[in-house]
C-alpha cells in the first residue's frame, strides 16, 4: 500500500510514537497557546520509536516546503532508558540523511552552512522527562493521583498482589499498567478509554486528563524553548 503525501504546511514539524504522542502534544499547544502550528504525520502510517530514520525522510518528499522548514521536533518516551533511548534517535536522525544531529536532550541542533544548508533544525524531548525513565501515561498517571490521591494505595496493592509482578516491570510498562488499572476504576464513562483519547472533551464532558495541569509544565516549557530558539 503506497502512503498518502505528506504536505508541510507549516514551518515545524512534530514526529511522535504514536497517536497518543501526537494527540497530547497538539492538545497542549491548543489549550496553553503562544506556540507557532507544528505538521504532524498520518500516525497510522508514521509510527514506532525506531521509524524516526523513516519519517525524517518522509517529510523531505514534499521538496518545496521541506525547504521553508524551520525546525523538527521528536517527541518520545524515554523507556528504561532515557540516555540510550537519546543515542537511538540520534542515530536514526544521522542514517536519515544530511539533517543535524543533537548532542544533548532537548537542545536544539542548527544547521552547519557548510555541512548541512538549508535543513531544519532538529530537538529531541522525552517524556515524561529528560532524566526520569518512563513515558507519556507517566505523566497521566501522576495527574489522575493528583486528583483522586486515595487510589494510590489501592492501585500498589492490586498490581503487587499475589502473583501480579508488574511493579517489577520496566518503568514504561509499569506505568502503562497503572494508567490502565486507574482509568478502570474512576471512569465510569469510559473504563477502557485509551490514552491517545484523553486529553479531548468528548460529549460536552471534561478530558480525563487536563494538559494545562502543571505536571505537564517542564514539557510545555521545552517545546516553548524549542520554538523561540528557531
Amino acid at each position: 500500500m503506497r502512503s498518502n503525501p505528506i504536505l508541510l504546511e507549516h514551518q515545524f514539524t512534530l514526529l511522535c510514537e504514536g497517536a497518543a504522542d501526537q494527540n497530547f502534544f497538539l492538545k497542549l499547544l491548543e489549550m496553553r497557546g503562544g506556540y507557532p502550528p507544528f505538521n504532524c504525520l498520518d500516525p497510522k502510517e508514521h509510527h514506532g520509536a525506531t521509524n524516526f530514520n523513516n519519517m525524517l525522510k518522509a517529510i523531505q518528499g514534499d521538496q518545496k516546503s521541506f525547504s521553508r522548514q524551520k525546525g523538527v521536533l521528536i517527541l518520545a518516551d524515554s523507556a528504561s532508558d532515557p540516555q540510550a533511548t537519546f543515542q537511538n534517535i540520534c542515530d536514526q536522525v544521522q542514517r536519515a540523511g544530511n539533517f543535524p544531529v543533537p548532542t544533548s536532550l532537548s537542545a536544539t541542533a542548527f544547521p552547519d552552512p557548510a555541512k548541512n544548508a538549508g535543513m531544519p533544525a532538529v530537538c529531541i524531548i522525552l517524556l515524561p522527562t529528560d532524566t526520569q525513565p518512563g513515558c507519556l501515561e507517566t505523566l497521566c498517571v501522576k495527574v489522575l493521583l493528583e486528583q483522586y490521591p486515595w487510589a494510590a494505595p489501592c492501585l500498589n496493592n492490586y498490581l503487587s498482589c499475589d502473583q501480579i509482578t508488574a511493579f517489577k516491570w520496566p518503568v514504561e510498562k509499569r506505568d502503562k499498567a497503572r494508567y490502565h488499572c486507574l482509568v478502570a476504576a474512576i471512569n465510569k464513562d469510559d473504563p477502557s478509554k485509551a490514552v491517545s483519547s484523553a486529553f479531548r472533551a468528548h460529549e460536552n464532558k471534561l478530558p480525563l486528563i487536563d494538559v494545562t495541569n502543571t505536571v505537564f509544565n517542564p514539557v510545555a516549557d521545552r517545546i516553548k524553548t524549542f520554538c523561540a530558539a528557531c
